[in-house]
């Protein structure tokens, strides 16, 4: 049953019918919306051992304020000693540096702990868990400076088809998915469009342009920028070979962590079938409107093509579920 289906037939069972029309780049909020809202409420966002689906190395840069770096330096130390965990390490960051809050000893607040290279295996996401935790136990917070940005392979693209249909994606979809990045966080952090610049417009010319006829070209032109959204700047870069979000709010909720990777996993992993419906995407990009896709734009609600995308890219119900909750942030 589509997802949209799904939808319907839950709040049928409640007695309540949701009339859901597809309305693409229009702002639909109607009664039946809210009746949808108000069922979501109920639903819950919860950490796994594993999120499934299609197995993707990926990178985490857990981003935190608000504490000295040198004492989350030191709770660090004993937490990889006592679990026998490596490969994870703190770094600062000059876009989270307050330099009106210092101690007396001068320390820096605030900072990033990276991680190694992860897959979605219970024991990685477990030493994710621990280090949010341990922020947190230490009133570490995300003020809105902070990001969760997560790298992913970007060998998985083999071919010009592949990186095309990431950028139309990404080009439909900016406004979605820049409202499920914010997590449950009321607005996106106030310093978004200067790390994570929305760049589907740009994207939208590279496509029509001359340099999307040669794949080198093409993935030379991606790499121009760093801050965009999603950025390909690391692509094939001394061996990274890692295409970056930088999208997401910062948080330090294991569970946000989770649906995060899992929306963007897919989201990047959907351009490898041929099975879904290109079509429909070339159509959008065919009939794509500049104006509407304005950052101003990209808070407000637009369930219906929301829930288009996650029946895009998404085959198990959950994952819908868990992507809904998060965008519609009830």
């Amino acid at each position: 049953m589509p997802f949209i289906e799904k939808i319907k037939h839950i709040l049928l069972k409640k007695l309540i019918y949701c009339d859901i029309i597809y309305n693409h780049g229009g702002y639909m909020y109607t009664k039946n919306t809210e009746e949808l809202i108000e069922y979501l409420k109920n639903y819950k966002l919860e950490y796994k051992d594993q999120i499934g689906g299609l197995d993707l190395p990926f990178g985490c840069e857990i981003e935190f304020e608000n504490v000295s770096q040198e004492l989350i330096r030191r709770k660090l130390s004993i937490l990889f000693a006592k679990q026998n965990i490596s490969n994870w390490h703190l770094e600062s960051d000059s876009s989270l540096n307050d330099y009106k809050n210092k101690d007396y000893n001068r320390n820096i607040y605030g900072g990033e702990v990276i991680s190694p290279v992860l897959w979605d295996r219970k024991e990685d996401w477990m030493q994710l868990k621990q280090i949010c935790e341990l922020l947190k136990d230490n009133n570490a917070k995300n003020l809105g400076k902070s990001a969760a940005h997560i790298h992913f392979d970007s060998t998985i693209f083999k071919d010009y088809d592949q990186i095309i249909r990431i950028l139309k994606l990404w080009c439909v979809y900016e406004d979605v998915i820049y409202r499920f990045s914010s997590g449950f966080d009321e607005h996106l952090r106030p310093v978004v469009q200067q790390y994570a610049m929305p760049c589907g417009n740009k994207f939208r010319s590279l496509i029509n342009s001359v340099y999307a006829a040669d794949y080198e070209k093409l993935k030379r032109n991606l790499k121009i920028a760093k801050t965009y959204g999603i950025s390909f700047f690391h692509m094939d870069e001394y061996n990274k070979d890692t295409i970056e979000i930088r999208t997401p709010n910062g948080t330090l909720d294991e569970a946000v962590w989770q649906n995060n990777v899992n929306f963007f996993k897919h989201l990047l992993t959907s351009t490898l079938s041929e099975q879904k419906d290109w079509d429909l995407i070339d159509h959008y990009i065919n009939s794509y409107d500049y104006s509407y896709y304005q950052f101003k734009n990209y808070e407000n609600l637009n369930i219906q093509k929301a829930i288009e995308l996650c029946d895009f890219i998404f085959e198990e119900e959950k994952d819908k579920f868990n992507f809904i909750k998060q965008y519609v942030k009830q």
